[in-house]
């Protein structure tokens, strides 16, 4: 089905025509074979679920104060 663009008088934007295109043009470069793509993102979903480890809650420990370092900076009043 060819598409007929018509200019509606008053109306001089038109982004919803670009994105129509754009977005024709992205589905048009993709490999005919959606459905292979489809499958191999969700085995390679079930490979890295298997594989990765529970990560290990590590404690995270605060800097030491240096006490002389903060008088040097500030006077005690």
């Amino acid at each position: 089905n060819p598409w007929l663009w018509e200019k509606i008088p008053g109306h001089e934007r038109n982004e919803a025509l670009d994105c129509r295109n754009y977005a024709l043009a992205a589905f048009k470069a993709l490999p005919l074979d959606l459905d292979a793509i489809d499958r191999r993102i969700k085995e390679a979903k079930k490979e890295r679920n298997q594989a990765a480890p529970a990560p290990k809650q590590i404690k995270a420990q605060k800097p030491a104060r240096n006490k002389t370092a903060r008088n040097k900076y500030f006077d005690d009043w």
